[in-house]
């Protein structure tokens, strides 16, 4: 399959990948943008966190102890850490073995990922800002769509329209195996193939 593009609605539109991957839902965009923010504010200042188990300053899930545990525990990575805090804060259940993940590319020294997206199955979806969802055949987690150039990509294109040149490297993506994804998020990656055209 070639990179396709859902149809079904605009709603996903003006979202950022971090509110597509976590949420989906067009009508809290704010409201997620500021509980991701303040987890990464937390985690970068992580001295400054009580020690204790009140719900952290900003977020509605997490506890101060919880952060600090996590983050802190010097046989963890903290990428890892920070895709587990941030399933823990949207509310998903991990689940080994569902085929169905969250995905996250972090740059060097990143608190959050630069970019997140979802797998499901043996597809990957994502979105940006000004574009519609997209989707792809899956490489390991390391192809998400809109990462892929197709119109000035200058690498030799496979069948499928794009190139393995252009995967994330191995050692930059994370991901946390859940249960299922945000309600909203599930509706266009569940979409039937009618609502998806190439692109």
């Amino acid at each position: 399959m070639p990179r396709q593009v859902y149809t079904a609605t605009n709603n996903y539109n003006t979202m950022s990948c971090h509110v597509f991957t976590l949420s989906g839902d067009h009508t809290a965009i704010a409201a997620i943008n500021t509980r991701y923010e303040n987890l990464g504010a937390l985690i970068l200042h992580l001295t400054d966190i009580p020690a204790n188990d009140a719900i952290a300053n900003g977020l509605t899930v997490l506890t101060n102890n919880q952060i600090r545990n996590r983050m802190l525990d010097p046989n963890e990575d903290n990428e890892l850490s920070a895709m587990e805090l941030l399933s823990t804060e949207f509310g998903f259940t991990r689940q080994n073995g569902s085929g169905i993940w969250l995905c996250g590319h972090f740059e060097l020294a990143e608190m959050l990922p630069s970019h997140m997206y979802v797998v499901s199955g043996a597809t990957i979806f994502d979105t940006m800002p000004d574009t519609r969802v997209r989707r792809l055949p899956d490489i390991n987690h390391r192809n998400p769509p809109s990462f892929i150039d197709l119109d000035n990509n200058p690498a030799p294109h496979d069948a499928n329209g794009y190139s393995t040149a252009f995967l994330l490297p191995a050692d930059e993506v994370y991901g946390v195996e859940v249960q299922a994804l945000a309600a909203q998020t599930q509706i266009a990656v569940g979409s039937a193939n009618a609502n998806w055209q190439n692109g």
